[in-house]
């Protein structure tokens, strides 16, 4: 998750690491959705995240895996459809890697 100087939430990304990665957009998305592009097959991912205003890339391994703007078309959860905007624009000054070990069933 992503932090402005106040903590206040200003971002960030949340992939699912189970037998489909998947990632959710807090405060644009409601539910987990799949990689535009399939992963590549290796074990061993190596991520890279950039954020760029509005804008998300992602690559895996070196593959482009994600590249989506935020916008009221992306982010139009109805929960989210008045306050997404507010939030993705805050300035990011802290950024929160967290991990939690989820037993695979």
């Amino acid at each position: 998750y992503e932090y402005d100087n106040e903590e206040n939430g200003a971002g960030g990304i949340v992939i699912y690491f189970s037998s489909a990665v998947e990632y959710r957009l807090p405060h644009c998305q409601d539910g987990r959705a799949p990689f535009p592009e399939s992963l590549p097959v290796e074990a061993d991912k190596h991520w890279v995240i950039e954020r760029r205003g509005s804008r998300i890339v992602i690559y895996c391994n070196g593959k482009l895996v994600l590249n989506i703007t935020l916008s009221t078309d992306t982010c139009s959860h109805p929960n989210y459809a008045d306050t997404w905007e507010t939030y993705w624009r805050r300035r990011v000054s802290s950024i929160e890697f967290d991990s939690a070990l989820i037993p695979l069933l």
